[in-house]
């Protein structure tokens, strides 16, 4: 999902690459990939402000995942 997401970034459709990231990120809540692929798409798009909000979360489910992975 996120190649096309890509592509579609670079053609400049933006709605439709956060549309798509979205549903990625409903798929995957806790990814942090999720959520720092949907930053930069905002961050493209000139949304400073929810890239910031996402990649915030991203480094949330990112200290997460490192937690999970020591147990």
């Amino acid at each position: 999902m996120y190649v096309l997401a890509s592509r579609l970034l670079r053609k400049q459709r933006f709605d439709d690459a956060i549309n798509l990231l979205k549903i990625n990120l409903d798929s995957h809540p806790n990814s942090s990939a999720a959520f720092e692929n949907l930053a930069k798409a905002y961050s493209s798009s000139g949304n400073k402000q929810l890239a910031e909000i996402f990649l915030n979360r991203s480094i949330v489910a990112k200290e997460k995942e490192d937690m999970k992975g020591r147990d």
